[in-house]
Order: C-alpha cells, then sequence, then structure tokens
C-alpha cells in the first residue's frame, strides 16, 4: 500500500486514542476534528456515516479514515432507534478513555479511535486532500496501523481488546447477576475453560477465586 511505503519517510503525529463502545441498535455521533480521525474496529462490525452519504461498512478489523473538519457517526443494528453524542469520554486508571452508546451489548461494535496528521518534512500533510468522501479501508493497512497503535500504547490492538474484554468480565463477575459460564460467554470466550485460562493469566486467580474475594 501507498502508506506503508510512505510511513517511514513521514513525521507521523497521533494524539492519544479513545475506545467508542456502541451497543446494537445505538448510533454515535462524532463532532467535527481538525485532524483526520482513524477508526479501527476491534470487535463486532457497523457502519460509518458522514452527513448524507452513503454508509461505509465497518466490518472486524477494518480501518477507516474520516477527513479533518468532518462530522460523522458510527453505528451497529438494524434498526437504529437510539443516538448519542460523543463529548466528554469516561476516564479510566488502566485503560483508555471510552465514550458509550447504550448499555454494555455482548454484540456491540467496538473501535479504537484515534487522531493523525502525517506530514513530509517540507511538505504538506498526506492527508490534506482528502474531499468530502470516505478514505477507503485500503488507506492504511491492518500492519501499518498495528505498528501505530502498539508504538502509541505498548500493545497490540488485539492485546488491547483482550484486557478489555477480561476487565469488563471482571465487572460482572462482581455484580453476582450471571454464572460463571455466562460471563465467559458474554465476554467472547467459546468456554469456561478458555475463558477461565486467559483470566488467570491476566488476574492471577481463577474467575470463581476473583468471584470470592469480592464478596
Amino acid at each position: 500500500m501507498l502508506l506503508d511505503r510512505l510511513l517511514s519517510n513521514l513525521d507521523v503525529t497521533l494524539r492519544p486514542f479513545v475506545v467508542s463502545e456502541v451497543a446494537s441498535g445505538w448510533r454515535m455521533r462524532l463532532g467535527r476534528a481538525d485532524w483526520v480521525t482513524v477508526h479501527f474496529v476491534l470487535a463486532g462490525s457497523g457502519r460509518l456515516r458522514t452527513g448524507s452519504g452513503q454508509p461505509l461498512a465497518l466490518p472486524l478489523h477494518s480501518l477507516a479514515l474520516v477527513p479533518a473538519g468532518q462530522a460523522h457517526t458510527i453505528e451497529t443494528g438494524d434498526p437504529v432507534e437510539h443516538e448519542v453524542t460523543a463529548t466528554q469520554p469516561r476516564p479510566r486508571e488502566d485503560q483508555l478513555d471510552v465514550y458509550e452508546a447504550g448499555p454494555h451489548d455482548p454484540d456491540e461494535l467496538l473501535v479504537a479511535c484515534g487522531w493523525l496528521q502525517a506530514r513530509h518534512e517540507s511538505g504538506p500533510g498526506l492527508f490534506d486532500g482528502l474531499k468530502e468522501s470516505l478514505a477507503s479501508a485500503a488507506s492504511m493497512s491492518r500492519s501499518a496501523f498495528s505498528e501505530i497503535f502498539k508504538a502509541r500504547l505498548g500493545q497490540s490492538p488485539m492485546a488491547y481488546l483482550r484486557a478489555v474484554r477480561l476487565r469488563q468480565a471482571a465487572s460482572l463477575l462482581r455484580r453476582h447477576e450471571l454464572t460463571v459460564d455466562q460471563v465467559a460467554a458474554r465476554s467472547g470466550y467459546s468456554s469456561r475453560s478458555q475463558f477461565s485460562r486467559a483470566f488467570s493469566a491476566q488476574f492471577g486467580v481463577s474467575p470463581s477465586q476473583f468471584r470470592s474475594a469480592a464478596d
């Protein structure tokens, strides 16, 4: 890809990421930004819209770039019956800040959102020529984005997603509303044993031990 070949010669500046969590049937409205907005889908799938234009599909692990100064929305589910405007993200001590649209949903759309500026040493910005239409998902490969994400956050997008899911699982375990098997399923694990291994690796105790200690 062109961007892959140019990255090594660019001055790439990336503002801190936030994570947008969008429940099924919800739309999140994002305002205009001075820089290009980067969206990378960590989990689920959805759509991105600008103005009255056609929606851009956001499948799992896809990446989309939105031109500077372009308000847009991200959504998932059909029909979409609820809408919220992203204003102030909710801070988390040990994770990225989070924009939330709707209640926690195992089928939610989870998107890493950042703001990117890429310039040659003495030239214009790489994305300054983007017009009203969206850049295609092929504008930056998954590997190129993962390198930027890891350089900024110290871990890959998938490692970050795993940590987010396990912390959500820990929150569910504290509430005692679901069985461990149900928590595993809601956290994206196909079996309790797989979930227990991942949870133990993250927290040093099994899900059952964690729940008992939280009492």
